[in-house]
């Protein structure tokens, strides 16, 4: 059963075609079935959205308490097109984070996780918060799809993203008059896909940002163009075509 306050599923579609649904993931549900038996974001889909025998399949998955853009396919020939476009390097995830620290060069990480090759691409874009315990604004795009893998890697270059307490992030920051405020889950967010859709061909579907994290932003006097800075560091453009 959905809690009082979670959206319905119908409002968090981006994008719907006969083959590929991109749907904005709210924090606190899983992408998959958990053993909890709590629903997860592919039963919602499956209920809403399934057409015929084949349920949606999560192209890549988000954390439980990870935000934003989750491609399902459709039907097999979406999943064999995603499929394609991930092995070609046609399929590209663009995520925020608010990490604690600061970050001065773009880069890339490549320590490996659980064992396994590993790369993010990594791009600074901002800085709020008091200058000796700053919070960073970061675009990334995970070049591999390694379980917690941006978390991780934050982790180990010194910046883990705020409220990431698994990984060494901090579950207050800072502003620059002293208040400290709380933060209950890790500021990451997915807030691009750009992939073939095979009915209609390239598509770049945008999620809108949390309002945990551009509040917490606004409250460390960081610029709000920041976000649209960090979209177009990664090449993502303005606008998206419609639903």
């Amino acid at each position: 059963m959905a809690r009082p306050d979670e959206p319905a599923l119908g409002q968090l579609v981006l994008y719907l075609s006969d083959d590929v649904a991109v749907v904005n993931k709210p924090p606190a549900i899983s992408t998959e079935p958990a053993r909890s038996g709590e629903p997860s974001l592919r039963d919602k889909v499956t209920a809403l959205l399934s057409r015929g025998a084949r349920a949606p399949h999560a192209v890549s998955r988000l954390d439980t308490n990870v935000t934003g853009a989750v491609v399902f396919a459709l039907t097999e020939r979406g999943a064999r097109a995603l499929a394609e476009a991930k092995q070609g390097g046609r399929y590209r995830r663009v995520y925020v984070a608010l990490a604690s620290g600061k970050l001065i060069s773009a880069g890339r990480w490549t320590a490996d996780v659980g064992g396994q090759d590993a790369e993010t691409a990594v791009w600074p874009i901002a800085q709020a918060g008091p200058d000796k315990r700053p919070t960073s604004l970061l675009a990334l795009m995970p070049q591999t799809g390694r379980t917690h893998q941006i978390r991780i890697h934050a982790s180990g270059a010194g910046a883990p993203l705020a409220g990431d307490k698994r990984y060494g992030g901090p579950s207050t920051v800072p502003t620059k008059r002293g208040a400290m405020l709380g933060v209950s889950r890790p500021m990451l967010h997915a807030a691009a896909v750009d992939f073939p859709d095979p009915a209609r061909g390239a598509v770049v579907v945008r999620a809108p940002i949390p309002a945990d994290m551009t509040d917490l932003w606004s409250a460390l006097d960081g610029r709000p163009e920041a976000w649209e800075e960090a979209l177009v560091a990664c090449g993502v453009a303005s606008s998206s075509p419609p639903p």
